[in-house]
């Protein structure tokens, strides 16, 4: 019962947040910059630190980037 109350509330914080970032594009922004940080970071770290752990920067780079190139969500209209 108490991973279905924390998934309710999980979803209930997405669509929250789904409802309040469509549109906006300065956010698309923000997420594309701190994307190509994070990549560069997880591209460089091993070659520069000797690191390899920081490769899930890179994917997490990836992800934030993908999301600061998605459309905006399409209306839906109830035209039949």
């Amino acid at each position: 019962m108490k991973m279905r109350e924390l998934y309710m509330a999980l979803k209930s914080f997405h669509e929250r947040l789904r409802v309040w970032l469509d549109g906006k594009t300065i956010w698309k922004e923000e997420f594309r910059k701190v994307g190509l940080v994070l990549i560069g970071l997880g591209l460089t770290g091993p070659f520069v630190n000797g690191k390899i752990g920081m490769w899930p920067f890179a994917v997490v780079g990836l992800v934030f980037e993908m999301l600061g190139l998605m459309e905006n969500l399409p209306k839906e209209d109830d035209d039949v």
